[in-house]
């Protein structure tokens, strides 16, 4: 008998979308994109736009789709993040950019993280200088944080917005 490890995804179900975040799924549907054959999709709202639905294939959602993190995940992912580690700046904005996009696109939470800590930093870099951020770097921090702070708000109960002072808490309280 052959196993398969497909998840199988119930209507308000959340789920992370790789390259858009959180997305509540809706239901199944069934369409036929060529007019012959019939495909079954998850059909997906995201979580910061009511207005918005993603259609997934059900035989490649594995691909693209997984179960939100678990709170155990959550702490283990904060608890990864180093207390000083400096982070490379990539000062080819062009590149950097390229690589801020290919973080984004994908749906490895500690490159998201990694990439939030880098332009944090350079922020505070900036910031001592008497400077600003670039408008594509402030950009590339914002979908970083969207995409954590809802996945983390949603699993760990509290608001996305509060998201970043509870890892900062939760960073001293294990830094004792």
């Amino acid at each position: 008998m052959e196993t398969t490890d497909k998840h199988t995804y119930q209507p308000d179900d959340y789920v992370s979308y790789a390259g858009s975040g959180v997305c509540r799924v809706i239901g199944q549907e069934t369409q036929s994109p060529d007019g012959t054959q019939e495909i079954q999709y998850y059909k997906l709202q995201p979580l910061d736009s009511k207005n918005s639905t993603y259609y997934v294939p059900v035989e490649h959602a594995e691909m693209r789709l997984r179960p939100l993190l678990t709170k155990e995940e959550i702490y283990h992912l904060i608890d990864e993040i180093p207390a000083e580690s400096e982070e490379a700046w990539c000062t080819n904005s062009r590149e950097r950019r390229n690589q801020f996009h290919t973080v984004l696109r994908g749906d490895d939470n500690r490159e998201i993280i990694r990439m939030m800590r880098t332009l944090h930093q350079e922020q505070e870099r900036k910031k001592h200088a008497g400077h600003k951020l670039s408008s594509a770097d402030e950009s590339a921090m914002y979908a970083a944080e969207n995409r954590v702070y809802q996945e983390f708000g949603l699993v760990l109960g509290i608001r996305p917005e509060k998201v970043h002072d509870f890892i900062l808490k939760h960073l001293k309280a294990s830094n004792k």
